[in-house]
This record gives C-alpha cells, structure tokens and sequence, in this order.
C-alpha cells in the first residue's frame, strides 16, 4: 500500500501533480511550496527523495518564479518527466500568468527496477 499522497515531501502540504512510471514502481509527485521539489516515491521500498530542485534554478538563471503545476506526464519509458508550470518572471509586477513546460530527465541510476 502507497502511503496517502496527501502527505508528501514536506508534512502536510498538497500534491499538485501526481504520476506513476510506466513500471509502477515508482510515483513522482510536486509537493506544494517552495522550493520546487520533484520527488520520486518508490512503491516498493516505500521511500522517498527529491530528483531536483526547481525554483532556485529557474529563478537564478531565468527570473522565473515557479509557483503551481497544473499537469504532469511521464514517457512511455520512464526516462523523462513533463510539468506544465504557472509562474511569474521577477519584477515585471504580475504575478503568475506566464505558464511554462518544464522537462525533468530521470537518470537512469534513479530509475533502476
């Protein structure tokens, strides 16, 4: 049994977007809040960790602030991640309304069955 997804990464903060991997044993999951962190659920040792971090890197590099995903979809070889993102480019003074596609590569050492 998977433990409830409700309680992810970080106690008590909702999941926005939740995906099992074509192998089912492993689910991926974006925990509302900051940081942005991709976490890997696997079913099968019932443990959990953080594949990346994503705001701090969006937000340096780009000005992006990362806030909601709205989606999540897996490849059909498990290898790659796609979040359909909202956020906000710093200091244009709107908050959100700028969507984004981000693409998170799953190395294969994290994916082992």
């Amino acid at each position: 049994v998977v433990e409830p997804l409700g309680v992810s990464w970080d106690k008590g903060r909702d999941c926005m977007a939740v995906v099992m991997d074509p192998s089912g044993r492993y689910v991926y999951y974006f925990p509302v809040g900051e940081g942005a962190p991709i976490v890997q659920y696997d079913v099968k040792t019932k443990t959990k960790k953080v594949i990346c971090w994503l705001q701090d890197y969006y937000l340096d590099k780009y000005g992006y602030w990362m806030d909601n995903c709205f989606g999540v979809n897996i490849s059909m070889d498990g290898s790659f991640l796609v979040f359909n993102m909202n956020g906000e480019f710093r200091g244009r003074g709107q908050p959100f309304g700028h969507p984004s596609l981000v693409v998170v590569d799953i190395p294969e050492n994290e994916r082992r069955e």
